[in-house]
């Protein structure tokens, strides 16, 4: 298109350019309404309210004004680009969602809390083969601490949940110190989101979309949120990730994938991942996992983990 613009189109190509306005000037609602049925909504619309109809069920105004408006989305700005997430989808019908209690695999969470205004996000992913599917996607706006609580804990009772990461910024200071007082510090960890957090959140959730490691939910919520993400450099040189608001939210959805990754790459201290190589401090001897109990681990400089 910029050849066509800016160099007098050297290969003529045939470009047109419709927008929806255009469009709506040229008849295309008359024609539409006639392959209506009566009961269409749409049916009652004149071409104002069915500009905003079409602008309404867009996941934000970047996707409207390209899709619909022939302005197309400057990727330079976005973390994660709209061709990158889409390559990640399920399909739009798949059924996503399986039964949790029949999972074999790890399951990892990731909390984002959100105030008065912002949705709390739980987003919870099965490893299979190196591969993150998403299974659950929980979205509570303006519900109780008591209620938010409970749908946490009913995924952490999970016999396959692995690791819960919690954002304890603000609100989710309290959230995050109930769920590992009740579930172990070693299954649940809270994270403060500062800028370098955030950059540590962050780029692996690039690198999940780029590998085609991550499956995630086809939905305009989703997308948006992911999307919403910007990276920006600040005056004194610093990086920092912001977040679009829109009327899915303040892209929370992002931050809490970005948490069950997270849960997923590292795990915390104190944590037994693999019981090779475990030997008694005293006696050298190596112990089966049976004989241990998690809050009976720690992690020493060159012993590993022994028993205390």
């Amino acid at each position: 298109m910029r050849e066509i613009a800016e160099r007098c189109n050297p290969k003529g190509f045939s470009f047109h350019r419709v927008t929806l306005q255009d469009a709506l000037d040229q008849g295309f609602l008359f024609k539409l309404q006639s392959k209506l049925p009566y009961d269409d909504p749409r049916m009652d619309m004149d071409e104002g309210d069915y500009y905003n109809f079409i602008r309404s069920g867009c996941a934000d105004e970047e996707s409207f004004l390209q899709e619909f408006m022939c302005q197309p989305a400057d990727d330079n700005t976005a973390f994660l680009s709209y061709d990158l997430i889409a390559s990640c989808e399920y399909p739009e019908a798949a059924l996503w969602q399986t039964d949790l209690l029949d999972c074999k695999n790890p399951l990892f969470v990731g909390v984002d809390v959100g105030g008065e205004h912002d949705l709390t996000v739980i987003w919870l992913i099965e490893q299979v083969g190196g591969i993150n599917f998403t299974r659950r996607v929980v979205e509570m706006s303006r519900q109780t601490f008591d209620a938010q609580e409970q749908s946490l804990y009913e995924l952490l009772k999970l016999p396959m949940v692995r690791r819960c990461c919690i954002d304890q910024s603000g609100l989710g200071r309290q959230f995050a110190e109930r769920a590992a007082k009740k579930f172990g510090a070693y299954r649940v960890e809270g994270i403060s989101f500062t800028t370098s957090t955030k950059e540590e959140l962050a780029y692996p959730v690039r690198v999940a979309f780029e590998e085609r490691t991550i499956k995630v939910p086809f939905t305009n919520a989703i997308r948006a949120d992911l999307r919403g993400v910007r990276k920006e450099v600040t005056s004194s040189g610093h990086t920092r990730f912001a977040g679009e608001r829109n009327r899915y939210g303040h892209c929370d959805r992002f931050w809490a994938l970005a948490l069950a990754l997270h849960a997923a790459k590292t795990p915390a201290t104190g944590a037994l991942t693999s019981v090779a190589g475990i030997r008694y401090q005293k006696t050298g001897v190596l112990a089966p996992w049976r004989r241990f109990t998690p809050r009976s681990i720690e992690q020493g400089p060159r012993l590993g983990y022994f028993e205390t």
